[in-house]
C-alpha cells in the first residue's frame, strides 16, 4: 500500500490563458476556439457535435449569452476542447505534484465474518478492522451502514499515524474506473475517514466525493474566494469527470479524506 502526503500546486499556464486570468470562462473558450480555426480549421457545426448543441448557439455562448455562466456548458466546452476545466473556469491548470511514496503497509482483506467487536480474537492482536463495503453502498452514512452493505474487512495495523479515529469512523471501498491512474486503478481499496469532512481542511488531498452512482475518488481544490469546490481527476484523459461545486454543495458531496490506500500493483 502506497501513501501520499504530497501536495498539489497550482502554477500560472504559460499559454495565453494565464494572462487573462480575469477573463470568464466563455471568453477564455473563445480565445480557444479561435486559435483552434486558425491551426487545424475547426468548424462550428464540429464544435457544436462535440458538445451537442447546434451551431448557432455555439456563438451565442461564447458571446455570454444563452446561459453562459452554466457549469454543464463550461464542462461541454472543456471535454470538446480537450483542456482542463480548471483552465476555462480560472485560467490556470495544476501542475502535475511530486509524490514521496511511504514504505509500504501490511495490509489484507479477510473473509467476511459476523461481527468485529473488542472481545474478538482480532481485536488482541496488532490489527484493527476496517469495514470493506459493497460498491452499492459505497456512499452510504456510517451510520446507516448494515450488515447487508459489508462486503468484508481490512486489516490495518492498530496505529494512530495511520487512523486517528476508531475503526468505527472509517470505511474501505473499491476504486472502479481510470479516473485517479496511475495513483488509483480499478480494484486498488481506500480506506474513508468520514470525520474528516470539512473542505477548508482537505485543499490538495484525496477526497472521496458522494455522487449518484456511489462514490468517486479525486484531488480536492478549494477556491473560497470564488466560494468553489473542484474535485479534479488525476488522469487528463479523464477531464470530463472533473466535479465542481459552490460550498454548500460540497458539504453535502465530501464522503471524507481519503486516509490511505491498498495498491496490489
Amino acid at each position: 500500500m502506497s501513501r501520499n502526503n504530497s501536495k498539489m500546486e497550482i502554477k500560472p499556464n504559460p499559454a495565453p490563458l494565464s494572462s487573462a486570468a480575469a477573463l470568464k470562462w466563455f471568453e477564455r473558450a473563445r480565445i480557444i476556439v479561435d486559435e483552434r480555426i486558425k491551426a487545424s480549421g475547426l468548424s462550428q457545426a464540429e464544435l457544436a457535435r462535440k458538445i451537442e448543441t447546434i451551431p448557432a448557439n455555439v456563438s451565442k455562448i461564447l458571446s455570454g449569452n444563452l446561459g453562459s455562466d452554466s457549469i454543464e456548458w463550461m464542462m461541454r466546452f472543456a471535454q470538446a476542447l480537450e483542456v482542463d476545466p480548471c483552465a476555462l473556469l480560472l485560467g490556470r491548470e495544476a501542475a502535475r505534484p511530486a509524490r514521496k511514496l511511504s514504505p509500504r503497509l501490511l495490509i489484507e482483506q479477510v473473509e467476511k465474518f459476523e461481527s468485529y467487536d473488542n472481545a474478538s480474537s482480532l481485536a488482541k492482536s496488532e490489527y484493527t478492522a476496517v469495514r470493506l463495503l459493497k460498491d452499492g453502498a459505497a456512499a452510504t452514512p456510517v451510520s446507516e451502514i448494515g450488515e447487508q452493505d459489508i462486503d468484508g474487512w481490512v486489516l490495518i495495523y492498530a496505529s494512530r499515524e495511520w487512523m486517528h479515529h476508531d475503526a468505527e469512523f472509517y470505511t474501505c471501498i473499491r476504486v472502479r474506473g481510470y479516473s485517479m491512474y496511475p495513483v488509483l486503478a480499478p480494484g486498488d481499496i481506500v480506506a474513508i475517514d468520514h470525520l474528516d469532512r470539512n473542505p477548508q481542511n482537505l485543499a490538495d488531498k484525496l477526497v472521496a466525493f458522494r455522487e449518484a452512482n456511489g462514490a468517486t475518488i479525486k484531488w480536492l481544490r478549494s477556491y473560497p474566494a470564488k466560494r468553489l469546490v473542484i474535485g479534479e481527476p488525476e488522469n487528463r484523459d479523464e477531464r470530463d469527470s472533473a466535479l465542481i461545486l459552490d460550498t454548500e454543495e460540497a458539504q453535502q458531496a465530501i464522503l471524507g479524506r481519503v486516509a490511505w490506500w491498498w495498491a496490489k500493483r
